[in-house]
């Protein structure tokens, strides 16, 4: 494994830059997809739409799609739309729709430097073996050399896309080079789908210490509703604490390959996964602290949850947590900073504290 310190450079992403390929495994895609096709920093215009209509055309079933748009997301995801409801339908609709990606930032650096870390970022969290990256520009010069015909310009996308595949390894070989993003300490993991009285409320509880630096947010949009309310929650949590991250927004993704998507754009030394119906507590709790310190005291510690698991075996054996119908963890039970604490069999989902590093090598 690579240093946290090497991990906060883009491309510098540890075991997952070894590649093991799994195609379609039982009629569904698998998590390992032949192609990445990445699309970086496209706004309004036809062109997306092309390059859809290009893969739709030309391209096998097993590929994933990554679009990175600096706006609201709107155009996008009027493009997606129309994707999926295409007459007649796509052959396995859910299965295209699972390996679909918007990705939304917010805050952070502008400019060139914005350009770049989007890129790596994109880099990291595409699963292909093999990526593509297609600029609007460059779709815009195949359109206008098709002069007006629709299938030849289409033609000239798909093959601009068979041109620009380069294995996933170089890929990330290739930024290296690029500037490394400030360290941070935390990244919060946020699962959403479709509650949309959370979003708000949320973003307002994801605070870090101010003298750590600003935290990261990346939140999987899984129902792909609420992008615009997301955006500018995110908007105003970037204004108010210098937070940044990215909305990521799919089609039904489910919970567990949602998270690990987001652990892969992750550049938090600490990773803290949360639930969209778990309201995390006031920042005058200091649980953010607790977590993080905790891991910080017990090197060997792997991960930390809430006051609420299971102990099998022993006097303490039953669930804690502080519903009214499960046991309290023990008075005597505490870490050194005095807060109460216990080693557990399991612990509840919500939030989960983990070790960026620890995370890499599941």
């Amino acid at each position: 494994e690579k240093s946290l310190k090497a991990a906060h450079c883009a491309g510098a992403t540890g075991a997952l830059s070894s590649y093991h390929p799994r195609r379609m495994q039982n009629g569904r895609w698998s998590d390992f997809p032949s192609t990445s096709i990445i699309l970086p920093d496209y706004g309004p215009g036809p062109e997306l739409g092309i390059v859809m209509k290009a893969i739709r055309e030309h391209f096998p079933r097993n590929f994933e799609l990554l679009v990175q748009t600096s706006n609201s997301g709107g155009t996008a995801a009027l493009s997606f739309s129309r994707y999926f409801s295409a007459k007649p339908p796509l052959p396995g609709k859910e299965l295209y729709m699972e390996n679909h990606f918007l990705l939304l930032p917010f805050g952070g650096p502008s400019g060139t430097q914005r350009s770049v870390q989007t890129s790596a970022a994109l880099a990291r969290l595409a699963a292909g073996e093999f990526q593509a990256v297609l600029s609007q520009q460059e779709v815009r010069q195949a359109k206008q050399a098709a002069q007006g015909d629709r299938a030849l310009g289409v033609q000239k996308v798909a093959e601009l896309l068979e041109r620009a595949k380069t294995h996933r390894n170089r890929a990330l070989e290739g930024h290296k080079t690029a500037a490394c993003e400030k360290p941070r300490t935390v990244s919060f993991l946020v699962q959403f789908f479709r509650r949309p009285r959370m979003v708000a409320p949320i973003v307002a509880r994801l605070h870090t210490p101010d003298s750590w630096p600003a935290p990261e947010i990346l939140v999987n949009n899984d129902g792909a509703e609420s992008v615009n309310e997301w955006q500018a929650a995110l908007a105003a949590a970037a204004k108010k604490s210098g937070a940044s991250g990215y909305q990521l927004v799919s089609g039904n993704l489910h919970e567990i390959r949602g998270y690990n998507r987001l652990a892969k754009l992750a550049s938090g030394e600490t990773l803290i996964f949360l639930q969209d119906d778990d309201l995390p507590p006031p920042r005058s709790v200091r649980w953010v602290e607790q977590g993080v310190g905790l891991l910080a005291r017990n090197p060997k510690l792997g991960l930390v949850s809430g006051l609420s698991g299971l102990i099998e075996g022993g006097k303490y054996t039953g669930k804690y947590s502080n519903r009214k119908d499960r046991r309290s963890i023990p008075p005597e039970f505490k870490d050194v900073a005095g807060h109460p604490f216990i080693f557990a069999s399991l612990v509840n989902m919500g939030p989960f504290v983990i070790p960026r590093a620890v995370f890499r090598k599941l």
